[in-house]
């Protein structure tokens, strides 16, 4: 018998631009979902933190981590907010790779909030327009570009709220 282990086929995710369902959850404007990352050891569940506006990795969604429910918004062009529960008016974005509650003012730019979905089996990769991914580094949400799809730092497991 072999001692080789068969290579796992690359990761070959599919767009997202409308609802979805991946098994634990569907992906659909107004739905509310938790996202869990799929390769942290430690705290997993994407969590809001609102008298911050950042964003951490909370180890349930249960109180006191109050900010793990995100409400999905489809875009005309395919692209998603991701609100947080806690003031629907703040989205997940980023700057430069630092995750934040961002709040769209006005006539402001809405880019830095708007995050494309991707299905690979019953997990979710988020893409930020700018080509940054949404994962797990070292005990925090982080947004990076990456080199290859295959990473579970990088894949969420969503799951429906209720």
């Amino acid at each position: 018998m072999s001692d080789l282990v068969p290579a796992r086929a690359p990761v070959r995710p599919v767009f997202i631009d409308g609802p979805e369902d991946l098994g634990r959850a569907m992906i659909r404007h107004g739905g509310q979902v938790a996202l869990r990352n799929a390769g942290s050891a430690g705290p997993a569940y994407l969590d809001g933190v609102f008298d911050k506006r950042g964003i951490t990795l909370a180890k349930s969604t249960q109180p006191p981590f109050v900010g793990t429910r995100w409400r999905l918004a489809a875009l005309p062009d395919g692209a998603w907010l991701m609100a947080c529960q806690n003031d629907h008016d703040y989205s997940l974005a980023h700057h430069g790779g630092a995750l934040y509650l961002g709040r769209q003012e006005k006539g402001g730019p809405i880019a830095p909030m708007q995050w494309l979905f991707f299905r690979a089996g019953d997990r979710l990769l988020i893409r930020s327009r700018d080509g940054r991914w949404l994962g797990a580094r070292r005990g925090r949400a982080v947004a990076e570009p990456l080199d290859g799809l295959d990473d579970p730092a990088f894949h969420w497991q969503p799951e429906n709220y209720w």
